[in-house]
């Protein structure tokens, strides 16, 4: 879990520097013009830091995120609101190795720990897209929107983890997280439906050249009569996902998520290729055949189905 040092945090109002002899970045942070404590947290934090004459606090992600520099370790921390982050665009994450966190979020076994703060692209857009090397995101409720993605995720060594992702679908091009970023991190993101009674894509996706991906201990659970393709993809054309690790996830089908009706159908629990390591899953879907696909009884070991509590065999 993302840990913020206390030395990092601003006090007093004072303009300060980066602490570069920690070879720590600005702390940055986010609190929205209309919270309760707005007043007071401008008075308390806002200052200016002295190595780039940036500003401390800002109103939206979009702008904590924009005065960020690649390479030195920025962290972006978003202060919980019971109003959304409405950024009215995708967040955009194209600098090396900065956070993006939410520390009232963290803590839960999955998924964010509370509703702390979700953000909205408030448009037909991925909610967050992330380009740029070593990048961390974790801690929020995320909004899908129609026929978009939660998170997408091109960049070498994502640290994605903590997030419920909210799905929404109308016919087949949803989803929950896509990376074809090589070593990447997805773990303990829950991921639902939230809304539409369509066809999405995937939970999670690793695909294309995501090689040393590892998919571990998130929960996906289809509902609103809703089809998944397959819960996690983490095989591209039936290729080889080059040492990758899928394990300890939960795949179900649920019935009434969301306010829906009716149950729902995964049509492929995990599809793999035998380059990954497949273990210590739970597959809930009514056609237990389908749990595992294109995996082989070396690489896929362990995994359980809710069902009837038996080893999936492939």
């Amino acid at each position: 879990m993302s840990v913020v040092p206390d030395a990092l945090f601003h006090r007093g109002g004072v303009p300060v520097d980066s602490l570069s002899a920690l070879d720590m970045g600005n702390v940055y942070w986010v609190i929205q013009t209309t919270h309760p404590r707005y007043a007071t947290f401008m008075r308390d934090r806002q200052g200016m830091y002295e190595n780039d004459k940036t500003e401390i606090v800002y109103p939206t992600i979009t702008l904590a995120l924009a005065a960020t520099v690649t390479e030195r370790n920025d962290y972006v921390v978003v202060i919980p609101d019971n109003d959304d982050y409405d950024e009215g665009a995708t967040l955009t994450l194209d600098k090396a190795h900065v956070h993006l966190i939410c520390p009232s979020g963290l803590g839960s076994a999955f998924g964010c720990s509370t509703r702390s703060a979700t953000i909205d692209p408030a448009a037909a857009a991925n909610a967050i897209t992330i380009t740029g090397r070593g990048v961390e995101v974790a801690g929020f409720w995320i909004r899908g929107k129609t026929e978009k993605l939660c998170v997408t995720n091109s960049g070498t060594g994502a640290w994605i983890h903590h997030n419920n992702c909210a799905v929404t679908n109308t016919t087949s091009v949803a989803g929950g997280i896509y990376s074809s970023g090589i070593g990447t991190t997805i773990e303990r993101n829950f991921i639902f439906s939230n809304a539409g009674s369509g066809t999405w894509l995937y939970g999670i996706a690793a695909i294309g050249g995501a090689t040393r991906t590892h998919v571990m201990g998130n929960v996906i659970t289809v509902g609103n009569a809703s089809t998944c393709s397959a819960g996690i993809n983490m095989a591209y054309d039936n290729s080889y996902m080059q040492m990758g690790v899928c394990a300890d996830n939960y795949i179900l089908e649920i019935a009434n998520a969301g306010g829906g009706v009716g149950a729902a159908t995964v049509t492929i629990g995990i599809k793999t290729g035998v380059g990954t390591l497949v273990t210590n899953n739970r597959i809930g879907i009514t056609d237990i055949s389908n749990a595992i696909s294109g995996g082989g009884a070396l690489n896929c070991i362990g995994n359980y189905s809710s069902l009837d509590g038996g080893t999936i065999t492939v």
